[in-house]
């Protein structure tokens, strides 16, 4: 039996249809399986970037942590804190006249042993740690200065996740005037008091400094000025 013409046509038509609306849903499910790649993308990028900045943190935090363990080790030996020495062959300006010896020396085989780390690029574009005795923190100690190492020069982003890690969720406290020179056995009889409700009996924390200055403090170049403080030795 001979088919009608018109039968013929609609089945055509629908399949026709049926062949359009598969390759529709097929253009669908690829651009739906593109944007998720692309997003996934985006994603694994931030990961990738908040994973460098603890990276970052961490050995932040890690130096400083090693430094105060270290003027503890001199101090459990016998060495008075005002014959500890930051005498280095890299940074000029730490000479202590009461370190005689090899002994007391932060950066000595036979002190504390330990070889001067300088930041990267990443951290602090190469600026520096700074020692200084001009420095006390509120709630720290008493109020006579402490022996304290400074790190300027880092990023806000660094900044905020240092805090975070010692457990401040807030912006850093911005403190002006701060001056800090280079340590070399004395302290300051009148020290600048880092005190903000933020930082009040932080033994280290991120701040943001307005018009720093000090030997401590060189070769800053970024504005604004952020910097993670860590008491080596509470007085």
């Amino acid at each position: 039996m001979t088919m009608p013409q018109s039968h013929i046509y609609l089945s055509r038509h629908s399949s026709q249809s049926g062949s359009a609306l598969v390759f529709i849903l097929i253009g669908v499910a690829l651009f739906a399986a593109l944007s998720f790649a692309i997003s996934q993308q985006g994603n694994s990028g931030k990961s990738l970037l908040d994973e460098k900045t603890n990276l970052l943190a961490s050995d932040v935090m890690d130096m400083g942590n090693k430094m105060t363990e270290t003027v503890a080790q001199l101090r459990l030996r016998g060495v008075q804190i005002e014959q500890v020495s930051f005498q280095n062959d890299i940074v000029a300006g730490y000479t202590n006249a009461a370190c005689t010896t090899d002994k007391c020396k932060i950066f000595a085989f036979d002190g504390g042993g330990r070889d001067w780390e300088k930041p990267s690029t990443d951290i602090s574009n190469g600026v520096n740690w700074g020692y200084t005795g001009d420095l006390s923190i509120n709630n720290v100690g008493t109020a006579s200065a402490d022996l304290i190492a400074i790190l300027p020069n880092i990023s806000l982003v660094l900044c905020k996740r240092l805090n975070k890690m010692v457990g401040i969720t807030d912006d850093p406290p911005q403190l002006s005037g701060v001056a800090a020179n280079q340590y070399i056995g004395t302290f300051a009889v009148a020290p600048i008091n880092l005190s903000d409700s933020i930082i009040n009996g932080k033994t280290s924390a991120c701040i943001e400094l307005t018009t720093p200055s000090g030997t401590a403090l060189t070769g800053i170049t970024a504005s604004p000025i952020y910097a993670y403080y860590q008491v080596l030795s509470v007085r």
